[in-house]
């Protein structure tokens, strides 16, 4: 009874999703509303005081000379400055390596015969989970990876797609190992602790590391239960018809016929095993020694390292250090001609995300700009010590806001 409740929201909650126009679609309205909104804002002249320094924060229109000036001269370091943006552009340039080389189709079929159902699921889970090391390449290159995986295993794509993007999404952050992500939200608990005297101290980039790898786990298991459980049985009762006219769910025999990897399969991936071994080894030589290169220059710490700071270029570097060797040893790779084709096969395939990036970040520079987050903030945190709740309220009350 539950199940079917559960799955019936699901299916309302799809309809509504797909009426909504595409995601550029969205932030280009969302940039058009921020426009209109701060000059409303401002000509209402609202403002607010700055609990700390005791100045006045006003809204700026983006309708006044000031912001269209500000909008046209800022359009393109909006876009270049980007975090996102150039994360996932040098996290691809590596991984476009092992995906052209064949490594990763190569590693997908191991993972297959290795794994069978929701093994498979908990797999891809878990992976998305841990793509938080590369910040946000996960979202562009775990999810569609994902859909292959469940496709050559003879399971609906796009049911891949979404645990991949579940874990992605709900597992943000949680990871075994420490990465910028931690960095970044340790030295914002460290600002936010200063504004109380009393409790102001340096929160250290471990802080959260138990919290971390406990979560790896259950966001895994959680992920898995609810694919299996509610995701797979919604997919074949409402998609049934359709998963037999495409195929779905019958590759169970391809797929055993292309288990059996080949000679040159398996040197490929000797090769590939050698390198990142190689590879690994280096890098703990520039990491691990006291006084080694990647680690910080003043103070010899490693979870404040340029080593951490640049650990999507590392992964990068692996992922181009693994394919080449597979790609060079297979034949995939012929010339230099054919190593620089897998790179740019990689940026063919961030068309649409740019585009998106690209109304993104001028949206979150105009939010920013014209003041209306600290404006809001400021007012609704007044508005919440004049409303007199105890702090489990007002806690419950900012885990719904941010949900």
């Amino acid at each position: 009874m539950l199940a079917n409740a559960v799955q019936n929201a699901l299916l309302r909650i799809e309809r509504l999703g797909n009426r909504l126009p595409h995601p550029t679609l969205l932030f280009v309205a969302l940039c058009a509303f921020v426009v209109l909104l701060s000059a409303l804002l401002a000509a209402l002249n609202i403002q607010a005081e700055h609990p700390i320094s005791g100045d006045s924060v006003a809204v700026k229109s983006l309708l006044s000379a000031w912001g269209l000036r500000e909008m046209l001269t800022h359009s393109v370091s909006n876009f270049t400055g980007f975090t996102p943006v150039g994360t996932v552009v040098v996290a691809m340039l590596g991984i476009g390596f092992a995906e052209s080389s064949g490594l990763l189709k190569t590693l997908l079929s191991v993972l297959v015969r290795s794994a069978k159902g929701a093994l498979i699921t908990f797999f891809v889970v878990v992976a998305g989970v841990l793509s938080s090391l590369a910040a946000d390449a996960g979202y562009v290159v775990l999810v569609p990876l994902a859909g292959v995986v469940f496709y050559a295993a003879g399971r609906p794509a796009v049911v891949g797609m979404a645990a991949a993007f579940a874990g992605v999404s709900g597992g943000f952050s949680a990871n075994f190992l420490l990465g910028p992500v931690d960095v970044i939200l340790a030295g914002l608990t460290t600002e936010a602790l200063a504004l109380d005297s009393n409790l102001a101290r340096e929160v250290g980039v471990a802080g959260n590391y138990y919290f971390m790898v406990a979560s790896v786990f259950i966001v895994g298991a959680i992920g898995t239960w609810v694919t299996e459980r509610v995701v797979l049985p919604l997919y074949y009762r409402s998609y049934a018809s359709e998963a037999a006219e495409n195929g779905d769910g019958e590759l169970s025999s391809q797929t055993s016929q292309n288990a059996a990897l080949s000679v040159t399969e398996k040197r490929g991936l000797l090769g590939a095993a050698f390198a990142s071994v190689v590879f690994i080894l280096l890098v703990a030589w520039l990491v691990v020694p006291e006084g080694a290169p990647l680690r910080h220059p003043e103070t010899g710490e490693f979870l404040r390292s340029p080593f951490m700071s640049g650990i999507v270029a590392v992964i990068a570097a692996f992922f181009a250090v693994a394919g080449s060797a597979y790609g060079f040893l297979t034949g995939a790779f012929k010339s230099g001609g054919d190593w620089v084709g897998s790179m740019e096969d990689a940026m063919r395939g961030l068309a649409s995300y740019l585009v998106l990036m690209f109304f993104a970040a001028q949206f979150v520079h105009y939010f920013a700009w014209s003041n209306i987050g600290p404006v809001l903030s400021i007012s609704g945190a007044s508005a919440l010590q004049g409303w007199g709740a105890d702090s489990v309220v007002l806690l419950m009350a900012f885990i719904a806001v941010t949900a």
